[in-house]
């Protein structure tokens, strides 16, 4: 649970991912890089192991978020995502083009649904809490748009 707990603190997004479950899953794999890096003296093997964990729990996560697709996002994650276009916004321009004004709503019904669900991105990712941090469109959150598009004929 402690890699959880600081990989979410460093960044939101692995506040989700199932490591401890992988990890779980490839127990003895975990306790044989575990022995072996402390015979050699060394966590190579050990870090080696966890990152291909986190890797696996990445892969899988997106291969999720993939499959379930527009039938999960919200409307309000809908609404934010089909007006976004290409490029950077803060968070201050981002509830302006909404047209809201009570931050608290944005976050938590808008904005961290649309990163969580991977359809925005951090711009600065390696500093989740920055006053400068700013948001765009993932991969997911253009095809999201297209689909919108597609669906409402050109209107999204």
């Amino acid at each position: 649970m402690w890699r959880t707990l600081i990989l979410s603190r460093w960044n939101p997004l692995f506040a989700d991912l199932p490591v401890e479950s992988i990890i779980h899953a490839h127990q003895q794999d975990y306790y044989r890089a575990l022995a072996e890096s402390n015979a050699e003296g060394a966590s190579t093997l050990f870090v080696e192991f966890v990152l291909g964990v986190i890797r696996e729990a990445l892969m899988s996560s997106t291969e999720q978020a993939t499959e379930q697709g527009t039938e999960q996002a919200g409307e309000q994650v809908l609404n934010l995502v089909a007006r976004m276009g290409e490029g950077d916004y803060s968070a201050k321009s981002l509830m302006a083009l909404i047209r809201l004004s009570h931050r608290p709503t944005f976050l938590y019904d808008y904005l961290h649904p649309a990163v969580v669900g991977r359809w925005l991105e951090l711009t600065r990712p390696e500093t989740p809490t920055s006053r400068k941090q700013g948001y765009r469109l993932t991969r997911s959150g253009r095809q999201l748009v297209l689909e919108l598009r597609q669906r409402d004929g050109g209107r999204a």
